[in-house]
């Protein structure tokens, strides 16, 4: 049974006794309080920074000053705790001026008055909670309102920045075929990918965080995933911070989405860093565990079996039972207004989820956290998937004739001579209105529409559809650096059309054209 928790500053000993009097008959009716008395302000305020109670009931005139003193506010200026003020000579404009102040509820002493004090109390403390929730909703609310703007700026960040980086990307792997493997260029060349290479997967990660990106599984050994991750953490975490790394002796594989398991230890870690200023260990481990049905059951996983486990613990603050129970609740957060959108740890969650894992906490106050995460293992030998039989090598080359619409200048001149090495012939228009045209011209001779999705006036799936409308059995790839909720919108849906993402490699694209032309 829940008990409430009220504090009572009265320095008269008849009205406390009057006041508890009535408590005591509510508490008849099966309701539970815990009154606390304290004759002083001081005392008061003592009581309250020790532990906050349910409701604080305070007479205004008290031997050591005024009880509206009692009304405690937060950083963010919120009031704590909700505060009833009582007097016994009090008139309206003092009433005004303590719920101006912070009061809950303003009450005139007289003996019937503090007997049904109980009543007034409960009363106070519903609408306490109603005013409570109300605010939260309304934090809520503009926090997901951010967010949402957050998404999408960031699909927007996406589609320039990912143009950017198909050039880059693209002249590079060009440039390192043209020189080969043997050239002193090779070495200079190499940085340039790689370092575009995390440059994708850094879009990938701030569209994870904004929800963007949909999950794509594939083969990842956890030990190799895990390194990466620790080369990007010595760049993020300071030097007081020691990083031990606890790789398996084997190697584990499991069928995941990599950016956003690398999404998820990067959050992790990033709260471990902040959980300890003063410096402290991170430790990194993962292994593979066995969980029978009770211990599946225990972990909220779907099914029993073999499981890989990564754990994460710091030697930093710890958290408290009562965060730890909400740490996974969206908008929750423990940092200060404006340092935490209270969104992280719930994609963390959401994440792992959709991988039908399970991650947990545990922690105590002044030693440290420890998460771990349980993502499951294929079901042939542990953490063994059977190797796909090699296939012939695909053709990368063709002669057909493809129209090409691409807004932007720099992608557009990089995929014309990527498709012409290929031996293709490349018409290229700039927007979907100039593609419509282009194909009036040479509509007789055009085998594939290679079409940006959106593009300034007329889209790619506009233009797409008045080509249809001409010829409704010319082939179609579409591609965007947009994030999937955008294209939906647009009307492309990835399972039913053909979709190459952006950045994309010269090697992708001579694949994906091949694959789109020999349907």
């Amino acid at each position: 049974m829940n008990v409430t928790r009220v504090l009572v500053v009265e320095d008269e000993d008849d009205h406390f006794e009057l006041i508890k009097r009535g408590f005591d008959r509510q508490a008849e009716s099966g309701k539970m309080y815990q009154l606390e008395r304290a004759r002083t302000l001081a005392e008061g305020l003592k009581k309250v920074k020790g532990r906050k109670p349910d409701l604080v009931i305070s007479d205004w005139k008290l031997p050591d000053g005024d009880g509206i003193s009692m009304i405690s506010r937060g950083e963010d200026g919120a009031v704590l705790y909700p505060v009833v003020i009582m007097t016994s000579f009090g008139n309206e404009a003092w009433a005004v001026e303590a719920m101006r102040l912070g009061a809950l509820d303003y009450v005139v002493k007289s003996p019937d008055m503090m007997a049904e004090m109980a009543r007034i109390s409960e009363r106070a403390i519903r609408e306490w909670h109603g005013i409570a929730d109300r605010k939260r909703l309304e934090a809520q609310l503009r926090q997901s309102q951010k967010m949402e703007a957050v998404g999408h700026l960031a699909g927007g960040i996406a589609h320039d920045f990912n143009n950017i980086l198909t050039a880059i990307m693209g002249y590079g792997d060009l440039l390192s075929e043209m020189v080969g493997e043997k050239s002193e260029l090779k070495p200079l060349i190499d940085p340039i990918l790689s370092s575009a290479e995390r440059a994708a997967d850094l879009t990938r990660q701030i569209l994870a965080f904004s929800r963007k990106q949909r999950l794509s599984p594939k083969k990842t050994e956890l030990n190799s995933l895990i390194d990466g991750v620790h080369k990007l953490m010595l760049r993020l975490i300071g030097e007081d911070i020691t990083i031990k790394i606890n790789y398996s002796t084997r190697k584990i594989f499991v069928m995941v989405d990599p950016g956003q398991i690398e999404q998820v230890l990067m959050n992790l870690c990033t709260n471990a860093r902040d959980a300890m200023p003063q410096g402290g260990i991170l430790s990194i481990g993962v292994s593979v565990v066995e969980l029978d049905k009770h211990d599946a059951a225990l972990h909220e996983l779907e099914e029993p079996g073999a499981y890989a486990l990564i754990s994460l613990s710091d030697t930093g603050n710890g958290i408290d039972e009562e965060t730890r129970q909400m740490i996974f609740e969206p908008f929750f957060t423990t940092k200060v207004v404006g340092k935490g959108t209270g969104l992280g740890l719930s994609i963390v969650y959401g994440i792992i989820k959709q991988h039908k894992g399970q991650i947990t906490v545990y922690s105590e106050t002044g030693i440290g956290t420890t998460f771990k995460i349980y993502l499951p293992l294929p079901a042939s030998r542990e953490g063994q998937i059977p190797a796909e039989p090699k296939a012939a090598a695909p053709a990368l080359k063709g002669t057909e004739t493809i129209l090409l619409a691409e807004d932007n200048t720099e992608a557009r001149k990089l995929l014309t001579l990527v498709l012409k090495q290929a031996g293709y012939r490349v018409i290229a228009a700039v927007d979907g209105e100039d593609a419509v045209r282009k194909f009036s011209d040479y509509g007789d001779d055009i085998d594939l529409l290679l079409f940006d999705v959106v593009m300034p006036g007329k889209s790619g799936k506009d233009a797409c559809n008045s080509i249809l409308q001409i010829r409704p059995t010319v082939k179609v790839l579409f591609m965007s650096g947009y994030t999937a909720d955008i294209i939906i919108d647009k009307g492309i849906v990835q399972d039913n059309f053909n979709f190459i993402a952006k950045p994309v490699s010269p090697r992708e694209l001579r694949l994906k054209v091949r694959e789109v032309l020999d349907q």
